[in-house]
């Protein structure tokens, strides 16, 4: 699995809360590729630092996501991106696209 979009990225952190059985019992879709490298890309466009008021942080000054979870918020930093792009690229150089998503 290289993505599922229920932990990790803007929308599963602040916008779209699943269901552990939700999350755990996800379908996978089996891509017919051949062995390939895979190139990942995440944008952070968000300035999370100066917009910090608009969290809700515990007393520990842990983020509380949608979900309930907490994080520390340097792990938002890296977790928090708002952009994933995954693409495939054979042995010949020919990169085949398969994710594109803006998640903020």
């Amino acid at each position: 699995m290289l993505f599922d979009e229920t932990v990790h990225g803007y929308n599963a952190m602040f916008c779209d809360n699943h269901s552990d059985g939700e999350k755990n019992n996800r379908s996978l879709e089996k891509l017919k590729v051949t062995a390939s490298k895979i190139k990942l890309t995440f944008g952070y466009s968000i300035d999370y630092d100066s917009e910090k008021e608009l969290y809700d942080l515990d007393e520990k000054g842990q983020v509380i996501l949608v979900d309930g979870r907490k994080i520390a918020w340097q792990q938002l930093l890296y977790d928090g991106f708002d952009w994933l792009s995954i693409e495939l690229i054979d042995v010949n150089g020919n990169e085949q696209l398969i994710i594109d998503a803006e998640l903020a």
